[in-house]
């Protein structure tokens, strides 16, 4: 008998039951495999660093990072936020959930992101402030250019226990950017052949 991968469709309907079933360790295991694929793309596609200078390690910090800290907190926080607001007006409902996600929790997210990651990373406190003061603002204002139309969507038209489904299709792209991001600098030190130190973010 010959061998047959399961169909789409099969995987899919064994990932909602999952998700069902165990959403925290369902949506954490996903968000890590889409963190780590963002930052295999962002590698390969973007960096052109070519197999040979593929960082493994920090596409694995990607991969731990997505799901202990990326996962937890972003169902954590659509969990919260359906109960905090309980307007029954379902356009007011979903516009409240999108302003309080992107303006009260996604900059308080993406410093915890910054932060966290360059601390899996090695990097020095004064490091991890630098790299928010340069590139916080920028990641924030992008962030709002894509989000807030996916999550007033995702909000108005998604039940709660599939909007990480939502939010995980739109994140490969996302997190490939946020990968290059994070690392741009790594790449324009590199070029300039400035030397090593504790503050760099490739260990």
């Amino acid at each position: 008998a010959v061998y047959q991968l399961p169909k789409p469709a099969t995987m899919f309907a064994w990932y909602l039951r999952m998700l069902e079933r165990h959403p925290l360790v369902t949506s954490s295991l996903a968000t890590a495999i889409l963190a780590g694929s963002g930052d295999v793309i962002a590698q390969q596609a973007v960096e052109r660093r070519g197999l040979q200078r593929h960082d493994v390690a920090r596409t694995a910090r990607f991969f731990a990072f997505g799901g202990v800290y990326i996962g937890p907190v972003l169902r954590g926080w659509y969990v919260t936020l359906d109960r905090l607001v309980r307007f029954r007006q379902p356009v007011l409902a979903a516009g409240s959930k999108m302003a309080l996600d992107q303006f009260a929790f996604t900059p308080l997210f993406l410093t915890g992101f910054f932060a966290g990651l360059g601390l899996l990373e090695g990097k020095r406190p004064e490091s991890i402030k630098r790299q928010l003061d340069h590139d916080f603002l920028n990641v924030l204002y992008t962030n709002w250019k894509v989000w807030p139309a996916v999550q007033i969507c995702n909000f108005y038209l998604v039940p709660l226990q599939h909007r990480v489904i939502v939010v995980n299709s739109v994140s490969v792209a996302w997190n490939t950017y946020l990968a290059w991001k994070f690392h741009e600098g790594d790449e324009q030190h590199a070029a300039g052949g400035g030397g090593g130190g504790g503050d760099s973010s490739s260990p």
